[in-house]
């Protein structure tokens, strides 16, 4: 587990392989604040990020591949960034895939891309180190505090 403060003021944690899966994490976190968690899982393209503000959640968006390459869940408060991001990708149609919405999503709202040039990427801090097993395991999502 590891975290750098961005320039734009979110402190970025990452934890590889690794998806939240239970509300009460997140809604805990966000308390007296707002967390971004962005989901990752690249060999299956499923991409998911959500937005959580002082206990609830506000947002989220989804695409998962195995319900087809322009599947795409958004529901909640969405972020005026979202309807651009969507629509660029809407005019590509026959093109691409919907899995980079979310991730273009978070890097517009955060100035972080998860899959971005090593040498634009920032300095991590090693916060903690996961059991044995979950190293064993693995994804890179992110969880995004301001």
């Amino acid at each position: 587990i590891s975290g750098v403060e961005l320039p734009d003021g979110w402190y970025l944690v990452q934890r590889p392989k690794y998806e939240c899966r239970d509300d009460g994490v997140p809604a805990q976190l966000s308390l007296g604040g707002e967390l971004l968690s962005l989901f990752v899982e690249e060999h299956v393209m499923v991409a998911r990020i959500c937005c959580w503000k002082d206990g609830k959640r506000v947002w989220s968006v989804l695409h998962s591949s195995e319900k087809g390459d322009h599947h795409l869940e958004a529901d909640g408060d969405l972020p005026p960034e979202f309807l651009s991001i969507r629509d660029a990708f809407t005019k590509k149609k026959g093109e691409t895939s919907y899995f980079e919405i979310p991730c273009s999503l978070a890097a517009s709202l955060t100035g972080y891309q998860y899959d971005g040039p090593l040498q634009e990427r920032p300095l991590f801090e090693v916060l903690a180190l996961p059991p044995w097993w979950e190293r064993l395991l693995a994804t890179y999502p992110g969880l995004f505090w301001s």
